[in-house]
């Protein structure tokens, strides 16, 4: 459901494959609050490697049942927030035109938490590297697109006045393979802001089917070890690796020679893409296509 609350408010923000062409999104708060955060969906098994990464409290609307099982079987399991009487009011429904979207408030979170005995302190997030300065190496990209199918497809355009990447979101499906994209420009239905980025990142990583007897797609991607990644800073394209060795580290990025790349100090989207994703640049413009490998 578009827009959606409370985008521009995270600090990170991962976008990934689910299933039948579709995409979902976790939104990462560290920095700042938001008083509204939805529509708040169910889990996938890619979450269980965020609550992980970022020592996240972890809030979400029931899970596959077989994920719901490790999930609540976690080492994480006090940190998980599903809808219940006693996350209230943090934790609610919100009822705009009669969506009845599950929701959450962070900043009322904290004192829920508390309430509960669960710890949510700031946590050390280290592993990420942050430089203002513009690396060298890149190619100047103003406009790149990310699709993941026929229906899931997006672009994002350099902004030189902010330094930002724009969002923008398909509007209709496309069958041609790109050339009958249809898109608008993607905000923030909290406080109608435009959904930028200082940084998005495609992440090539494999995927999987978890349970090949459930008749639909029940999709994960092992986000460890290291892969092919490019990032988007300052009108620039990098091709990078990404790197992460254990569970309990942050995604990070590495050069061709082993040494940490920096990120723009801002807000990140990392786009999970498919080891076979097909890369087609041109001038000023690139495409990663998500082609499925399993």
């Amino acid at each position: 459901d578009r827009p959606q609350f409370g985008l521009s408010l995270a600090d990170i923000i991962y976008e990934y494959y689910t299933e039948e062409g579709a995409t979902r999104f976790s939104a990462i708060y560290y920095g700042q609050d938001a008083e509204l955060v939805a529509p708040i969906r169910s889990a996938r098994f890619f979450d269980m490697q965020l609550v992980q990464m970022y020592d996240s409290v972890f809030v979400f609307g029931s899970a596959y049942y077989l994920l719901r099982n490790r999930l609540f079987n976690a080492d994480f399991a006090e940190r998980l927030i599903i809808e219940g009487s006693s996350w209230l009011p943090a934790v609610q429904r919100y009822d705009p035109n009669r969506r009845n979207y599950l929701s959450v408030d962070t900043a009322a979170l904290q004192s829920v938490l508390e309430k509960n005995f669960i710890n949510n302190e700031r946590q050390d997030l280290s592993g990420m590297y942050f430089s203002s300065a513009v690396p060298q190496g890149g190619e100047a990209v103003a406009q790149f697109y990310v699709r993941y199918s026929s229906a899931i497809y997006n672009r994002w355009d350099y902004d030189p006045a902010s330094g930002k990447y724009l969002r923008f979101e398909d509007t209709e499906n496309d069958t041609t393979g790109g050339q009958n994209e249809v898109y608008e420009q993607l905000t923030d239905a909290l406080n109608d802001e435009s959904i930028a980025a200082d940084n998005v990142v495609m992440v090539l990583v494999q995927h999987e089917i978890r349970d090949p007897s459930a008749g639909t797609e029940v999709v994960d991607m092992q986000l460890l070890g290291r892969g092919d990644a490019y990032i988007a800073r300052d009108g620039q394209v990098y091709k990078v690796q990404w790197q992460r060795q254990q569970p309990g580290d942050v995604l990070s990025l590495v050069d061709a020679d082993g040494e940490p790349f920096p990120f723009k100090p801002g807000q990140t989207w990392f786009e999970i893409m498919s080891r076979g994703t097909r890369v087609q640049n041109a001038l000023q413009s690139w495409r990663f296509t998500f082609v499925a490998d399993w």
